[in-house]
C-alpha cells in the first residue's frame, strides 16, 4: 500500500492507496483501488463492496491523469484530480515549504446515486520528499499487482 504522509507529527495524517485487479466497467477492465483518508484518529475508506453503485477503479484516462498530475506535484505545480468513479478530489498545490494535500469525498458516496457538494475530507502538508516515495510506492504496487494479476498497468 502507498502513503503519502503529512509532515506533522503531532496529528498523524495520510493518504493510503492500494492497487486491486481490474474489474469489468461495460467492455473495459478498469484498474481497482482502494483509498484510505486519516487525520489523527479519524479515518475514512473508499473500498469495493458488493452491491455499491459505483466503483472504486480507474478507467484508463484516469490512471494516465493520476499518473501526469502527480509528475506536475513533483514539479511543484498544482494538480487537481477528480476520477470518473467514485466521486472524490484530490488536491496538490504547492507552498513555500512543501505542499498542500486536498482530498474530499462526496456525501452519499457508493451508497446512493445522489452526489452532493458536502462532503468529508482531510487536508495537510507534506514533503515533496514524501510525495516521491509515494509516487513510487504506487508505480511499483500496480507494477505488482499487473503480474500478479495477467492484467495491464
Amino acid at each position: 500500500m502507498a502513503r503519502l504522509y503529512s509532515d506533522d507529527p503531532d496529528v498523524p495524517s495520510y493518504i493510503d492507496w492500494q492497487w486491486l485487479p481490474a474489474v469489468k466497467v461495460g467492455d473495459e477492465d478498469w484498474r481497482g483501488y482502494s483509498l484510505t483518508l486519516r487525520s489523527g484518529q479519524y479515518e475514512l475508506s473508499l473500498t469495493p463492496m458488493e452491491g455499491d453503485i459505483g466503483v472504486c477503479a480507474l478507467a484508463d484516462k484516469d490512471l494516465d491523469e493520476l499518473w501526469h498530475g502527480l509528475e506536475r506535484g513533483r514539479r511543484g505545480e498544482e494538480w487537481r484530480f477528480e476520477p470518473s468513479e467514485p466521486n472524490f478530489t484530490l488536491e496538490l498545490r504547492p507552498e513555500p515549504f512543501g505542499l498542500s494535500l486536498h482530498c474530499w469525498v462526496d456525501a452519499g458516496n457508493q451508497t446512493s446515486d445522489h452526489h452532493s457538494w458536502d462532503g468529508i475530507g482531510v487536508r495537510f502538508f507534506t514533503t515533496m520528499a514524501a510525495l516521491e516515495e509515494f509516487n513510487r510506492d504506487l508505480a511499483n504496487e500496480l507494477e505488482l499487482v499487473s503480474r500478479t494479476t495477467n492484467t495491464h498497468a
